[in-house]
Protein backbone atom coordinates (compact mmCIF):
# COMPACT_ATOMS: atom_id res chain seq x y z
CA UNK A 1 0.00 0.00 0.00
CA UNK A 2 1.75 3.39 -0.97
CA UNK A 3 0.43 7.04 -1.38
CA UNK A 4 0.48 9.40 -4.54
CA UNK A 5 3.56 11.40 -4.83
CA UNK A 6 3.79 14.12 -7.80
CA UNK A 7 6.64 13.28 -10.35
CA UNK A 8 6.70 16.50 -12.18
CA UNK A 9 6.55 19.83 -10.31
CA UNK A 10 4.25 21.74 -12.99
CA UNK A 11 4.02 25.42 -11.58
CA UNK A 12 7.80 26.17 -12.01
CA UNK A 13 7.46 25.66 -15.55
CA UNK A 14 5.17 28.88 -14.90
CA UNK A 15 8.24 31.13 -13.95
CA UNK A 16 10.20 30.06 -17.09
CA UNK A 17 10.88 32.33 -19.86
CA UNK A 18 9.22 31.64 -23.38
CA UNK A 19 11.55 29.84 -25.32
CA UNK A 20 13.03 27.77 -22.88
CA UNK A 21 12.63 24.14 -23.68
CA UNK A 22 12.13 23.18 -19.80
CA UNK A 23 8.83 25.41 -20.50
CA UNK A 24 7.60 22.78 -22.80
CA UNK A 25 5.31 20.02 -20.72
CA UNK A 26 5.82 16.20 -22.85
CA UNK A 27 3.14 14.08 -22.75
CA UNK A 28 5.55 11.78 -20.69
CA UNK A 29 5.35 13.75 -18.13
CA UNK A 30 1.49 12.86 -18.01
CA UNK A 31 1.72 9.71 -18.39
CA UNK A 32 4.60 9.30 -15.31
CA UNK A 33 1.96 10.95 -13.17
CA UNK A 34 -1.56 9.03 -14.67
CA UNK A 35 0.81 6.11 -13.63
CA UNK A 36 1.51 6.98 -10.25
CA UNK A 37 -2.35 8.11 -9.67
CA UNK A 38 -3.30 5.01 -10.49
CA UNK A 39 -1.12 2.73 -8.87
CA UNK A 40 -2.20 5.09 -5.56
CA UNK A 41 -5.49 4.33 -6.32
CA UNK A 42 -5.30 0.57 -6.47
CA UNK A 43 -3.19 0.32 -3.25
CA UNK A 44 -5.39 2.44 -1.59
CA UNK A 45 -8.27 -0.09 -1.69
CA UNK A 46 -6.46 -3.05 -0.84
CA UNK A 47 -5.62 -1.16 2.17
CA UNK A 48 -9.51 -0.69 3.01
CA UNK A 49 -10.63 -4.15 2.14
CA UNK A 50 -7.12 -5.22 4.87
CA UNK A 51 -8.64 -2.99 7.50
CA UNK A 52 -12.35 -4.30 7.31
CA UNK A 53 -11.08 -7.92 7.54
CA UNK A 54 -8.70 -7.11 10.68
CA UNK A 55 -11.78 -5.17 12.43
CA UNK A 56 -14.20 -8.23 11.67
CA UNK A 57 -12.10 -10.78 13.37
CA UNK A 58 -10.92 -8.29 16.00
CA UNK A 59 -14.81 -8.19 16.43
CA UNK A 60 -14.90 -12.22 16.44
CA UNK A 61 -11.83 -12.63 19.01
CA UNK A 62 -13.76 -10.73 21.27
CA UNK A 63 -17.47 -12.85 21.50
CA UNK A 64 -15.52 -16.41 21.40
CA UNK A 65 -13.85 -17.31 24.66
CA UNK A 66 -11.02 -19.08 23.65
CA UNK A 67 -9.58 -21.30 20.96
CA UNK A 68 -9.69 -24.98 20.62
CA UNK A 69 -7.12 -26.92 19.53
CA UNK A 70 -7.26 -30.74 19.01
CA UNK A 71 -4.44 -33.83 18.14
CA UNK A 72 -2.85 -33.46 14.95
CA UNK A 73 -4.63 -37.35 13.93
CA UNK A 74 -6.77 -39.06 15.18
CA UNK A 75 -8.85 -42.73 14.46
CA UNK A 76 -11.63 -41.74 11.81
CA UNK A 77 -15.04 -42.67 13.05
CA UNK A 78 -14.67 -42.32 16.88
CA UNK A 79 -16.29 -39.66 18.77
CA UNK A 80 -15.24 -36.28 20.38
CA UNK A 81 -14.94 -35.34 23.44
CA UNK A 82 -13.29 -32.73 25.82
CA UNK A 83 -9.90 -33.49 27.12
CA UNK A 84 -9.70 -31.68 30.93
CA UNK A 85 -11.61 -28.90 32.08
CA UNK A 86 -10.57 -25.80 30.13
CA UNK A 87 -12.84 -25.80 27.39
CA UNK A 88 -10.13 -25.27 24.49
CA UNK A 89 -9.01 -28.86 23.91
CA UNK A 90 -10.47 -31.93 22.63
CA UNK A 91 -9.32 -35.07 22.11
CA UNK A 92 -10.56 -38.82 20.31
CA UNK A 93 -12.80 -40.70 22.55
CA UNK A 94 -13.41 -44.44 23.30
CA UNK A 95 -16.53 -44.77 21.56
CA UNK A 96 -17.09 -45.31 17.54
CA UNK A 97 -20.04 -43.49 15.28
CA UNK A 98 -19.78 -44.89 11.41
CA UNK A 99 -21.60 -43.78 8.32
CA UNK A 100 -24.50 -46.21 8.82
CA UNK A 101 -25.52 -44.72 12.65
CA UNK A 102 -24.20 -47.43 14.19
CA UNK A 103 -22.52 -47.16 17.29
CA UNK A 104 -19.87 -49.66 19.38
CA UNK A 105 -17.91 -49.02 22.36
CA UNK A 106 -15.95 -51.17 24.94
CA UNK A 107 -17.47 -49.01 27.74
CA UNK A 108 -20.84 -48.82 29.53
CA UNK A 109 -23.42 -47.24 29.28
CA UNK A 110 -25.31 -44.96 31.98
CA UNK A 111 -27.59 -42.44 33.17
CA UNK A 112 -31.12 -42.11 32.95
CA UNK A 113 -32.41 -43.42 29.43
CA UNK A 114 -30.31 -44.54 26.65
CA UNK A 115 -31.96 -45.34 23.38
CA UNK A 116 -29.62 -47.14 20.73
CA UNK A 117 -31.34 -48.06 17.01
CA UNK A 118 -34.04 -45.21 17.26
CA UNK A 119 -35.79 -45.30 13.62
CA UNK A 120 -38.00 -42.74 14.28
CA UNK A 121 -39.30 -39.52 16.34
CA UNK A 122 -41.62 -41.25 18.41
CA UNK A 123 -42.75 -40.21 21.51
CA UNK A 124 -42.13 -43.23 23.02
CA UNK A 125 -38.61 -43.84 21.51
CA UNK A 126 -38.32 -47.14 23.84
CA UNK A 127 -40.15 -48.88 21.48
CA UNK A 128 -38.68 -48.27 17.90
CA UNK A 129 -35.28 -48.47 19.40
CA UNK A 130 -32.96 -51.63 19.53
CA UNK A 131 -32.02 -51.46 22.98
CA UNK A 132 -33.70 -49.15 25.45
CA UNK A 133 -31.84 -48.35 28.88
CA UNK A 134 -33.77 -46.79 31.61
CA UNK A 135 -33.16 -46.00 35.31
CA UNK A 136 -35.05 -43.30 36.14
CA UNK A 137 -34.55 -42.12 39.44
CA UNK A 138 -32.93 -45.49 40.28
CA UNK A 139 -29.52 -45.66 40.44
CA UNK A 140 -27.94 -47.90 37.23
CA UNK A 141 -27.45 -51.00 38.96
CA UNK A 142 -31.02 -51.01 39.30
CA UNK A 143 -31.82 -50.31 35.89
CA UNK A 144 -33.96 -52.25 33.50
CA UNK A 145 -32.52 -53.60 29.77
CA UNK A 146 -35.01 -54.29 27.07
CA UNK A 147 -34.64 -55.47 23.37
CA UNK A 148 -36.59 -55.28 20.94
CA UNK A 149 -36.79 -57.96 17.43
CA UNK A 150 -39.81 -57.00 15.57
CA UNK A 151 -42.52 -57.47 18.12
CA UNK A 152 -40.89 -59.74 20.44
CA UNK A 153 -39.43 -58.04 23.85
CA UNK A 154 -36.81 -59.10 25.94
CA UNK A 155 -36.64 -57.51 29.23
CA UNK A 156 -34.21 -57.43 32.14
CA UNK A 157 -36.11 -56.48 34.88
CA UNK A 158 -35.29 -55.15 38.57
CA UNK A 159 -37.83 -56.19 41.06
CA UNK A 160 -37.35 -53.97 44.10
CA UNK A 161 -40.23 -55.65 46.00
CA UNK A 162 -39.45 -58.60 45.07
CA UNK A 163 -35.34 -58.61 45.44
CA UNK A 164 -35.54 -60.52 42.57
CA UNK A 165 -33.95 -59.22 38.60
CA UNK A 166 -36.45 -61.42 35.97
CA UNK A 167 -35.82 -62.04 32.63
CA UNK A 168 -39.18 -61.39 30.94
CA UNK A 169 -40.31 -62.11 27.16
CA UNK A 170 -43.34 -60.38 25.70
CA UNK A 171 -44.15 -59.60 29.54
CA UNK A 172 -44.14 -63.22 30.56
CA UNK A 173 -41.26 -64.12 33.24
CA UNK A 174 -38.93 -66.81 31.56
CA UNK A 175 -36.42 -66.36 34.77
CA UNK A 176 -35.47 -65.59 38.03
CA UNK A 177 -32.18 -64.46 39.42
CA UNK A 178 -32.17 -63.98 43.75
CA UNK A 179 -29.82 -64.06 46.29
CA UNK A 180 -30.94 -67.86 46.36
CA UNK A 181 -29.36 -68.18 42.93
CA UNK A 182 -30.98 -68.48 39.29
CA UNK A 183 -34.86 -70.60 39.09
CA UNK A 184 -35.73 -70.91 35.35
CA UNK A 185 -39.68 -70.89 34.79
CA UNK A 186 -39.45 -70.74 39.00
CA UNK A 187 -38.83 -68.89 42.00
CA UNK A 188 -35.99 -70.92 43.37
CA UNK A 189 -36.06 -71.89 46.92
CA UNK A 190 -34.02 -70.90 49.53
CA UNK A 191 -30.32 -73.03 48.90
CA UNK A 192 -27.82 -72.79 51.20
CA UNK A 193 -26.40 -69.59 51.50
CA UNK A 194 -23.21 -71.03 50.11
CA UNK A 195 -24.13 -72.51 46.99
CA UNK A 196 -24.44 -71.13 43.70
CA UNK A 197 -27.27 -72.79 42.01
CA UNK A 198 -29.88 -72.86 38.95
CA UNK A 199 -33.05 -74.55 39.62
CA UNK A 200 -35.55 -75.53 36.58
CA UNK A 201 -39.19 -75.61 36.07
CA UNK A 202 -41.26 -76.39 38.44
CA UNK A 203 -38.34 -77.40 40.96
CA UNK A 204 -38.14 -81.22 40.08
CA UNK A 205 -34.48 -80.43 38.91
CA UNK A 206 -31.36 -78.41 39.81
CA UNK A 207 -27.57 -77.61 39.45
CA UNK A 208 -25.89 -76.32 42.53
CA UNK A 209 -21.88 -75.77 43.04
CA UNK A 210 -20.88 -74.84 46.58
CA UNK A 211 -18.97 -77.31 48.19
CA UNK A 212 -19.05 -79.84 45.26
CA UNK A 213 -20.99 -79.90 42.04
CA UNK A 214 -24.29 -81.06 42.20
CA UNK A 215 -27.35 -82.23 39.75
CA UNK A 216 -30.47 -83.04 42.04
CA UNK A 217 -33.91 -84.05 41.03
CA UNK A 218 -36.94 -83.23 43.49
CA UNK A 219 -34.78 -82.14 46.41
CA UNK A 220 -32.74 -78.56 46.93
CA UNK A 221 -30.08 -78.24 49.59
CA UNK A 222 -31.49 -75.73 52.28
CA UNK A 223 -29.20 -74.26 55.02
CA UNK A 224 -26.45 -76.62 56.77
CA UNK A 225 -26.44 -78.70 53.94
CA UNK A 226 -29.62 -80.32 54.72
CA UNK A 227 -31.53 -81.58 51.98
CA UNK A 228 -35.07 -80.79 51.77
CA UNK A 229 -37.97 -81.92 49.12
CA UNK A 230 -39.34 -79.97 46.51
CA UNK A 231 -42.39 -82.54 45.94
CA UNK A 232 -44.03 -85.57 47.27
CA UNK A 233 -41.76 -87.84 44.66
CA UNK A 234 -38.45 -89.70 44.64
CA UNK A 235 -35.31 -87.84 45.00
CA UNK A 236 -32.13 -88.16 43.18
CA UNK A 237 -28.85 -86.29 43.29
CA UNK A 238 -25.52 -86.64 41.42
CA UNK A 239 -21.97 -85.40 43.19
CA UNK A 240 -18.99 -84.93 42.24
CA UNK A 241 -16.31 -84.60 45.23
CA UNK A 242 -12.71 -84.44 45.16
CA UNK A 243 -12.64 -86.40 41.78
CA UNK A 244 -15.19 -89.12 43.07
CA UNK A 245 -18.90 -89.80 41.41
CA UNK A 246 -21.69 -90.39 43.83
CA UNK A 247 -25.28 -90.92 42.90
CA UNK A 248 -27.94 -90.80 45.61
CA UNK A 249 -31.33 -91.33 45.80
CA UNK A 250 -34.17 -90.83 48.45
CA UNK A 251 -37.75 -92.53 48.73
CA UNK A 252 -40.81 -90.75 48.22
CA UNK A 253 -41.54 -87.91 50.59
CA UNK A 254 -43.51 -84.98 51.32
CA UNK A 255 -42.84 -81.69 49.90
CA UNK A 256 -40.63 -79.38 52.29
CA UNK A 257 -39.39 -81.81 54.55
CA UNK A 258 -36.03 -83.59 55.28
CA UNK A 259 -34.98 -85.60 52.30
CA UNK A 260 -32.13 -88.61 53.28
CA UNK A 261 -30.16 -88.70 50.58
CA UNK A 262 -27.64 -92.55 50.43
CA UNK A 263 -25.09 -93.12 48.02
CA UNK A 264 -26.32 -95.67 46.16
CA UNK A 265 -23.44 -95.86 43.34
CA UNK A 266 -19.75 -94.71 43.91
CA UNK A 267 -17.44 -94.49 41.20
CA UNK A 268 -13.79 -93.27 42.63
CA UNK A 269 -10.55 -94.31 41.06
CA UNK A 270 -11.40 -96.44 38.95
CA UNK A 271 -13.59 -98.19 41.66
CA UNK A 272 -16.65 -98.80 40.63
CA UNK A 273 -19.48 -99.32 43.84
CA UNK A 274 -23.25 -100.46 43.40
CA UNK A 275 -24.47 -99.80 46.76
CA UNK A 276 -20.55 -99.73 48.53
CA UNK A 277 -19.46 -96.58 49.24
CA UNK A 278 -15.86 -97.41 49.67
CA UNK A 279 -15.43 -100.15 46.19
CA UNK A 280 -12.17 -102.11 47.08
CA UNK A 281 -11.99 -103.34 43.01
CA UNK A 282 -12.66 -102.61 39.50
CA UNK A 283 -16.28 -103.52 40.49
CA UNK A 284 -17.78 -103.96 44.00
CA UNK A 285 -21.18 -104.60 44.56
CA UNK A 286 -23.06 -105.06 47.75
CA UNK A 287 -26.32 -105.82 48.86
CA UNK A 288 -26.65 -105.19 52.82
CA UNK A 289 -30.67 -105.45 52.35
CA UNK A 290 -30.00 -109.24 51.96
CA UNK A 291 -31.67 -111.82 54.07
CA UNK A 292 -29.68 -114.79 52.73
CA UNK A 293 -30.32 -118.23 51.74
CA UNK A 294 -30.65 -120.01 48.47
CA UNK A 295 -32.13 -118.82 44.66
CA UNK A 296 -35.88 -118.29 45.10
CA UNK A 297 -37.27 -121.64 42.74
CA UNK A 298 -40.67 -120.14 41.53
CA UNK A 299 -42.05 -116.74 40.04
CA UNK A 300 -39.92 -114.16 38.35
CA UNK A 301 -39.75 -111.36 40.89
CA UNK A 302 -36.72 -109.35 42.40
CA UNK A 303 -34.72 -112.43 44.20
CA UNK A 304 -34.15 -111.35 48.19
CA UNK A 305 -31.42 -113.42 48.49
CA UNK A 306 -29.94 -111.88 44.92
CA UNK A 307 -26.38 -109.77 44.82
CA UNK A 308 -25.61 -109.71 41.15
CA UNK A 309 -27.69 -110.38 38.16
CA UNK A 310 -26.47 -110.69 34.45
CA UNK A 311 -28.97 -111.08 31.63
CA UNK A 312 -28.77 -112.26 28.14
CA UNK A 313 -31.68 -112.53 26.35
CA UNK A 314 -33.95 -114.00 28.46
CA UNK A 315 -31.46 -116.13 30.58
CA UNK A 316 -30.10 -114.86 34.42
CA UNK A 317 -27.40 -115.74 36.23
CA UNK A 318 -27.84 -114.88 39.65
CA UNK A 319 -25.04 -114.61 42.02
CA UNK A 320 -26.33 -114.75 45.88
CA UNK A 321 -25.25 -115.62 49.51
CA UNK A 322 -26.52 -118.43 51.97
CA UNK A 323 -26.94 -116.94 55.33
CA UNK A 324 -23.60 -119.35 56.82
CA UNK A 325 -21.95 -116.79 54.28
CA UNK A 326 -21.12 -118.93 51.56
CA UNK A 327 -22.09 -117.77 47.75
CA UNK A 328 -24.42 -119.64 45.21
CA UNK A 329 -24.62 -118.97 41.51
CA UNK A 330 -27.84 -119.94 39.79
CA UNK A 331 -28.77 -119.97 35.67
CA UNK A 332 -32.47 -119.69 35.23
CA UNK A 333 -35.05 -118.34 33.20
CA UNK A 334 -36.23 -115.13 34.09
CA UNK A 335 -39.32 -114.95 33.92
CA UNK A 336 -39.71 -118.26 35.11
CA UNK A 337 -37.12 -119.64 37.93
CA UNK A 338 -38.84 -122.99 37.54
CA UNK A 339 -36.59 -123.79 34.40
CA UNK A 340 -32.89 -124.01 35.35
CA UNK A 341 -29.99 -124.06 33.00
CA UNK A 342 -26.69 -125.78 32.48
CA UNK A 343 -23.93 -123.63 33.34
CA UNK A 344 -21.02 -124.51 30.97
CA UNK A 345 -17.24 -123.09 32.58
CA UNK A 346 -14.58 -122.92 29.80
CA UNK A 347 -16.41 -124.22 26.55
CA UNK A 348 -13.06 -123.73 24.51
CA UNK A 349 -11.27 -126.29 26.46
CA UNK A 350 -9.13 -125.07 29.47
CA UNK A 351 -8.35 -126.73 32.84
CA UNK A 352 -10.72 -125.53 36.06
CA UNK A 353 -8.49 -125.17 38.71
CA UNK A 354 -9.74 -125.67 42.29
CA UNK A 355 -8.87 -124.19 45.50
CA UNK A 356 -7.34 -126.36 48.79
CA UNK A 357 -11.07 -126.85 49.98
CA UNK A 358 -11.57 -129.51 46.73
CA UNK A 359 -14.25 -130.00 44.02
CA UNK A 360 -17.37 -130.74 45.73
CA UNK A 361 -20.17 -129.93 47.97
CA UNK A 362 -19.52 -128.44 51.28
CA UNK A 363 -21.21 -129.39 54.26
CA UNK A 364 -24.37 -128.29 55.26
CA UNK A 365 -24.94 -126.47 52.50
CA UNK A 366 -24.64 -128.77 49.40
CA UNK A 367 -26.96 -130.08 46.92
CA UNK A 368 -27.42 -133.33 48.15
CA UNK A 369 -29.71 -135.11 50.47
CA UNK A 370 -29.94 -138.12 53.06
CA UNK A 371 -32.82 -141.06 53.15
CA UNK A 372 -32.98 -144.36 55.14
CA UNK A 373 -34.24 -147.69 54.46
CA UNK A 374 -37.66 -148.64 55.79
CA UNK A 375 -37.52 -152.21 55.76
CA UNK A 376 -34.64 -154.15 54.48
CA UNK A 377 -31.31 -153.94 52.53
CA UNK A 378 -33.30 -154.77 49.10
CA UNK A 379 -36.29 -151.58 49.64
CA UNK A 380 -36.01 -149.23 46.78
CA UNK A 381 -35.50 -145.48 48.03
CA UNK A 382 -36.69 -141.93 46.80
CA UNK A 383 -33.84 -139.20 47.10
CA UNK A 384 -34.20 -136.51 44.31
CA UNK A 385 -30.88 -134.90 45.19
CA UNK A 386 -27.53 -135.10 42.48
CA UNK A 387 -25.67 -136.69 45.58
CA UNK A 388 -26.60 -137.70 48.75
CA UNK A 389 -26.76 -140.70 51.51
CA UNK A 390 -28.52 -143.80 51.79
CA UNK A 391 -28.40 -145.64 55.32
CA UNK A 392 -29.69 -148.94 54.61
CA UNK A 393 -32.16 -151.14 57.06
CA UNK A 394 -30.12 -153.33 59.67
CA UNK A 395 -31.14 -156.56 58.61
CA UNK A 396 -28.55 -159.40 58.32
CA UNK A 397 -26.47 -159.86 55.18
CA UNK A 398 -24.57 -163.21 54.68
CA UNK A 399 -21.08 -163.90 54.19
CA UNK A 400 -19.92 -162.95 50.89
CA UNK A 401 -23.46 -162.22 49.86
CA UNK A 402 -24.74 -159.22 47.53
CA UNK A 403 -27.70 -157.41 48.00
CA UNK A 404 -29.07 -154.86 45.25
CA UNK A 405 -31.76 -152.12 45.86
CA UNK A 406 -33.17 -149.13 43.85
CA UNK A 407 -32.95 -145.40 43.87
CA UNK A 408 -35.75 -143.46 42.38
CA UNK A 409 -33.72 -139.91 41.14
CA UNK A 410 -35.75 -137.55 38.84
CA UNK A 411 -31.76 -135.92 38.67
CA UNK A 412 -30.25 -138.83 36.92
CA UNK A 413 -30.74 -139.73 33.16
CA UNK A 414 -29.08 -142.44 31.40
CA UNK A 415 -26.30 -140.31 29.91
CA UNK A 416 -24.91 -140.24 33.41
CA UNK A 417 -22.48 -141.82 35.48
CA UNK A 418 -23.24 -142.41 39.54
CA UNK A 419 -20.49 -142.44 41.84
CA UNK A 420 -21.44 -145.17 44.95
CA UNK A 421 -19.01 -145.68 48.33
CA UNK A 422 -19.18 -146.58 51.57
CA UNK A 423 -18.47 -144.35 54.38
CA UNK A 424 -16.22 -145.42 56.93
CA UNK A 425 -16.66 -149.15 56.75
CA UNK A 426 -14.18 -151.92 55.03
CA UNK A 427 -16.23 -154.86 55.30
CA UNK A 428 -18.25 -153.78 52.09
CA UNK A 429 -18.28 -153.34 48.47
CA UNK A 430 -20.77 -151.05 46.67
CA UNK A 431 -21.07 -150.45 42.91
CA UNK A 432 -23.59 -148.88 40.89
CA UNK A 433 -24.58 -151.36 37.87
CA UNK A 434 -27.20 -149.36 35.97
CA UNK A 435 -28.11 -146.11 35.41
CA UNK A 436 -31.93 -144.90 34.00
CA UNK A 437 -34.18 -142.13 33.24
CA UNK A 438 -34.92 -141.17 36.71
CA UNK A 439 -33.46 -144.05 38.65
CA UNK A 440 -30.55 -146.02 39.17
CA UNK A 441 -29.08 -148.86 41.19
CA UNK A 442 -26.73 -149.97 44.33
CA UNK A 443 -25.41 -153.32 44.68
CA UNK A 444 -23.75 -153.99 48.03
CA UNK A 445 -21.46 -157.07 48.97
CA UNK A 446 -20.52 -158.27 52.48
CA UNK A 447 -17.22 -158.91 51.79
CA UNK A 448 -16.29 -160.95 55.25
CA UNK A 449 -16.34 -164.62 56.90
CA UNK A 450 -19.40 -163.97 58.92
CA UNK A 451 -23.03 -162.30 58.85
CA UNK A 452 -23.43 -158.84 59.07
CA UNK A 453 -26.17 -157.19 60.37
CA UNK A 454 -26.07 -153.27 60.87
CA UNK A 455 -26.76 -150.14 58.75
CA UNK A 456 -24.52 -149.01 56.19
CA UNK A 457 -24.40 -145.80 54.83
CA UNK A 458 -23.54 -145.63 51.18
CA UNK A 459 -22.75 -141.82 49.06
CA UNK A 460 -23.93 -141.09 45.73
CA UNK A 461 -22.65 -138.58 43.42
CA UNK A 462 -24.38 -137.71 40.03
CA UNK A 463 -22.38 -136.82 37.27
CA UNK A 464 -23.91 -135.41 34.66
CA UNK A 465 -22.64 -136.66 30.95
CA UNK A 466 -23.67 -136.76 27.34
CA UNK A 467 -22.84 -138.76 24.17
CA UNK A 468 -22.07 -136.14 22.14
Amino acid sequence: MSNYSQITAFTPKDLLPSGNPAKVIKGSDFDGEFNAISVAIATKAEASTVSTLVTTVSDLSTTVSGQVTGPASVTDNKLVRFDGTTGKLVQEGGAYLFDDGSMSTTGSLSGGEVFLGVSNTSSNPSSSSALYLSSGSLPPLKSSLSMEKNTETVTLKNDTASGTIKFQIAGTTAALVTANGWGIGITPSVWDASSRHIQFDSGSFGVAVNRSPEILNNVYEGSSGVYTYTNNAAATRYRLQTGAHYWSSAPSGTAGATATLTDQMVLTNGNLGVGDPSPKARLNVSNTAITGGGPVTTGSAADPNCVTRFTGGGVIMDFGVYTSGNTWVQSRLGSDYTFNFPMIINPNGGQLGVGIGGLGYAAGIGAGGTVTQATSKATTVTLNKPSGRVTTAADALAAGASVSFGVVNSVVSTTDTVLVTVVGNDKYTVQSPYTSAGAFSVRLTNITGGSLSEAVQIQFNIIKGSVT
